[in-house]
């Protein structure tokens, strides 16, 4: 691995992909690494490093992946341009995001749902916002239910000379922005028995927050008619 050159003074590690592939940001103190240019911030790709972006940052103190809502991103918190701040690297160019954060420090950094939805937490010795050690910077409350994406209806042919009724299978989906698995529950379940005639379904999808979203459709068991 390459020796960090300049001031020698890493402050902190974290490995993440940012669309280029897994590799390992260094964040401190220093001018160059591996004899590239690179502000206080560069990754390690398993055979050289290189910068990241064009990021003009003194001194870097903490790093932490968090996805604000617009994908999975490096946020990087330090002294950006000759201001204290967070910075948001999502593989491409950087933006900086509206956390207050610490008069001294940033020290640390985190990404944590406390219930209320994921944030990013940042620590340091003095808060702006009043808060002595914390601040947070997340998502609003998730009030936003689940998408169901229900058939229309489903028709079954009941043999001739069968028992009444058929096995029935079924499929629906549902997808949320901020839960990528929401609970799908239908009543009566795909595979159950239907006897002949109409019968209505209703599917329920709860994402995380508690948000739930309904459906309904209908599956009819007909009688397969005999041709004369």
């Amino acid at each position: 691995m390459a020796t960090l050159a300049g001031t020698p003074q890493v402050r902190a590690l974290l490995v993440h992909d940012d669309g280029a592939g897994t590799a390992l940001f260094a964040g401190g103190f220093f001018g160059s690494a591996g004899g590239v240019t690179a502000h206080g911030l560069a990754k390690w790709q398993g055979s050289s490093w290189s910068a990241v972006g064009s990021a003009r940052s003194a001194s870097v103190f903490t790093m932490a992946a968090f996805d604000d809502g617009a994908g999975p991103a490096l946020h990087v918190a330090g002294t950006f341009y000759g201001n204290t701040g967070v910075g948001k690297w999502d593989g491409s160019g950087w933006t900086v995001n509206g956390l207050i954060i610490p008069d001294q420090g940033p020290y640390c950094m985190a990404a944590h749902d406390d219930g209320s939805g994921p944030a990013l937490y940042v620590g340091g010795s003095s808060i702006a916002s009043g808060d002595s050690y914390l601040s947070k910077w997340g998502f609003s409350a998730d009030l936003d239910p689940p998408t169901l994406a229900c058939p229309e209806s489903v028709v079954v042919l009941d043999a001739l000379g069968s028992p009444s009724g058929e096995t029935v299978s079924f499929s629906v989906s549902a997808s949320d922005c901020r839960d990528p698995a929401p609970s799908v529950v239908c009543t009566p379940p795909s595979g159950s028995f239907f006897p002949r005639g109409t019968t209505l379904v209703t599917c329920t999808a709860t994402d995380a927050a508690g948000n739930p979203s309904t459906c309904q459709f209908p599956v009819s068991v007909v009688v397969r008619t005999r041709r004369r």
